[in-house]
C-alpha cells in the first residue's frame, strides 16, 4: 500500500504526463512510474539549459553593444588618458565591501529572528558563497537557494523559516532601494539642470516617478499588514496566491509578513542596514567614477543612480551581467550636463563590477574550504528542483508559528 506522500507524488507526475499529451493507454500499471520519471527528470533539465543559454546570449549581446559604442566614442581612450585618483578608487572598493557585509548581517538578523540556529560566521560564509553563486551562476543552484538549503539542513524542520528569511531579505532590500531612489529624485533640482541628453533624462524622470509609486505602495503595505491583525488570512489574499504569474510571489510575501509580524526589532534593524547598504553602494560607484575621471555625476545624483543600477543587477541574467552595465551607462548619459559631460557610465560599471568580483573571489576561497559539503547541497537542490513542479512551492511557504502549548 503506497504512502500518502507516494500517492501525492504519483498524482503530480501523472498530471505532468497528461499535460504532455501522452497516449492514455500507456498511463497504467507499473509503466506509469517509469514514464513519468523520465519526463520529470529530463524535460526540465533541457529547458533549464536552453533558458541559461538564452540568458547568456542576452548578457553578451548587451555587453557587445556597449563595448562597440564605447569604442566608437573613444570613451576608453578618454578615461585611460585622464589622471587617476587612487584614493577615491580605494574608497569605492572599501564602500563596496562594506555594503556586502551589511547585507550579510541583515540576513543573519532576519534568520535568527525566526529561531533558526545559525552562527554569525556561517552567515558571513554563506553571504560570500551566495554572492559567488549569484555572480557566477551557470547551474540550478543560485545564492538564495544555497542559503535556504544550507539552513534547512542545519535546522532540520526549519525549512520554511529558511526560505522566508531569504525572501524577506530580498523584499526589504528592494523596498529600501526603491525608496532611496524616490527620495533622492525629489530632492534634485532639475530646473537648473542643463541636460545634454534630454530624452534619457526624461525617461529617468518617468522611471523615478514610477519607483515613487511602487515605494509608496510597498511601504504602505508594510504598515497596513503590521498594524492590522490577521489581514493576511482574508479570503481575497488566499485567492491571490493562486494567480498564475504573481501567486507564488504573493504567497511568499504574505508568509514573510506572518513570520515577522512579532519581530519588529528585526525588521527595523533590517531596514536600517538596508539604508546603510544603499549609502555604501552609492559611495562605491561614486568612488570608482571619481577615481577614473573628474567628469562624473554628483554624489547626491548617485543616490538615484546606484539603487536603480543595483535593481537592474538583480534581473534574471547570469550574475546580472549586462543589466547593471546597461543601467549605469544609460543613467550616466541621462545625468550628463552641458558643463559636465558624464557619458562613460559603462566604463564606471566595469570598474564597479571588479569590486563585485573581488567579493566573489572571497567566496571562491570559502567554497574551496568546504567544497564537498557545498557540492552535496548543490546536488540536493538540483534533485529537488527537477523532481517537483514549481507550482508546489507557494503552498509550502505559508508560515504558521509553533503553538505555545
Amino acid at each position: 500500500m503506497p504512502s500518502h506522500s507516494g500517492r501525492k507524488l504519483r498524482l503530480i507526475l501523472c498530471q505532468q504526463v497528461e499535460n504532455a499529451s501522452f497516449p492514455k493507454t500507456v498511463l497504467s500499471g507499473t509503466r506509469l512510474t517509469t514514464i513519468t520519471i523520465v519526463v520529470t527528470m529530463r524535460e526540465p533539465r533541457l529547458k533549464n539549459v536552453l533558458v541559461k543559454l538564452l540568458k547568456f546570449g542576452i548578457s553578451f549581446a548587451i555587453l557587445g553593444y556597449l563595448f562597440y559604442r564605447t569604442q566608437q566614442e573613444d570613451e576608453f581612450a578618454t578615461i585611460m588618458a585622464a589622471p587617476k585618483n587612487w584614493g577615491w578608487i580605494a574608497f569605492g572598493i572599501g564602500a563596496g565591501l562594506t555594503a556586502c557585509m551589511f547585507g550579510f548581517i541583515r540576513w543573519f538578523i532576519l534568520v535568527r529572528a525566526l529561531q533558526v540556529p545559525i552562527s554569525f560566521i556561517d552567515a558571513v560564509r554563506l553571504g560570500f558563497l551566495g554572492h559567488l553563486f549569484n555572480l557566477m551562476s551557470v547551474g540550478v543552484l543560485g545564492g538564495d537557494a544555497l542559503k535556504s538549503v544550507f539552513v534547512a539542513k542545519q535546522a532540520g524542520n526549519k525549512k520554511t523559516e529558511a526560505v522566508l528569511s531569504v525572501f524577506a531579505d530580498r523584499l526589504i532590500g528592494l523596498t529600501t532601494m526603491f525608496s532611496v531612489a524616490a527620495v533622492a529624485f525629489w530632492c534634485i533640482d532639475f530646473e537648473r539642470f542643463d541636460a545634454t541628453n534630454p530624452t534619457e533624462l526624461n525617461a529617468i524622470k518617468w522611471i523615478c516617478k514610477s519607483v515613487t509609486i511602487i515605494s509608496a505602495f510597498a511601504i504602505g503595505s508594510f504598515i497596513l499588514f503590521y498594524t492590522i491583525p490577521n489581514l493576511t488570512r482574508l479570503p481575497i489574499f488566499l485567492r491571490m496566491e493562486k494567480l498564475k504569474w504573481v501567486g507564488g510571489f504573493i504567497a511568499k510575501a504574505l508568509g514573510a509578513v506572518s513570520a515577522y509580524r512579532e519581530k519588529p526589532s528585526a525588521i527595523a534593524s533590517a531596514f536600517v542596514l538596508s539604508l546603510g547598504i544603499n549609502l555604501m553602494f552609492a559611495s562605491a560607484i561614486f568612488g570608482v567614477a571619481a577615481g577614473l575621471s573628474s567628469s562624473h555625476p554628483t554624489y547626491p545624483q548617485h543616490f538615484v543612480i546606484a539603487p536603480i543600477a543595483m535593481v537592474a543587477n538583480a534581473v534574471p541574467l547570469p550574475g546580472g551581467l549586462g543589466g547593471l552595465e546597461f543601467a549605469l551607462d544609460y543613467l550616466y548619459r541621462g545625468f550628463s550636463a552641458a558643463e559636465l559631460p558624464t557619458e562613460h557610465g559603462f566604463v564606471v560599471a566595469l570598474g564597479f563590477r571588479m569590486i563585485l568580483l573581488s567579493v566573489a573571489l572571497i567566496g571562491v576561497f570559502v567554497y574551496l574550504s568546504r567544497r564537498k559539503e557545498i557540492d552535496s547541497l548543490s546536488e540536493k537542490a538540483t534533485s529537488e528542483s527537477m523532481s517537483l513542479p514549481e507550482q508546489i512551492s507557494s503552498a509550502q511557504l505559508t508560515y504558521q508559528p509553533a503553538s505555545s502549548e
